[in-house]
């Protein structure tokens, strides 16, 4: 099983944001909660190659 290491970052905000770990990858479109809000994911890049069963992924959000 992946397991997919995500970093939230939230677009137009300082020192928002999260490093989760997640079974899934993430697609633009779902919602994420993040410091007691709801933000949609618009924009998933990987950031470095999948290694073993890991995969590090940037996920840009904006308030829903």
């Amino acid at each position: 099983m992946m397991i997919y290491q995500v970093s939230y970052v939230i677009r137009g905000q300082k020192n928002t944001g999260k490093i989760e770990q997640i079974d899934h990858y993430p697609k633009p479109g779902e919602t994420v909660h993040l410091e007691g809000r709801t933000y949609r994911i618009v924009e998933v890049q990987d950031l470095i190659p999948p290694r073993a069963k890991f995969c590090y992924v940037h996920a840009l959000c904006e308030p829903t």
